[in-house]
């Protein structure tokens, strides 16, 4: 069986991805990850299928309240 040369490699891009993240989230409360990886995914293409928007201004919102709340 011949093996094809990769043209791309899925795994690596979602490594590479998965390791970004993680650096820009490093310093961020657990609240402030999930209003990143939320508004990250609302502004993601796909958005619209998913229903994204609604769901980060709710988040967002919660957040707000949350930290006035400190």
């Amino acid at each position: 069986m011949d093996q094809k040369a990769k043209q791309f490699d899925s795994v690596q891009l979602m490594r590479n991805l998965r390791d970004h993240m993680s650096e820009e989230m490093a310093q961020m409360s657990p609240q402030e990850r999930i209003l990143y990886i939320q508004r990250r995914a609302a502004s993601s293409p796909l958005s619209a299928l998913f229903g994204h928007q609604v769901q980060t201004r709710d988040a967002e919102k919660s957040f707000e309240r949350t930290a006035e709340g400190r």
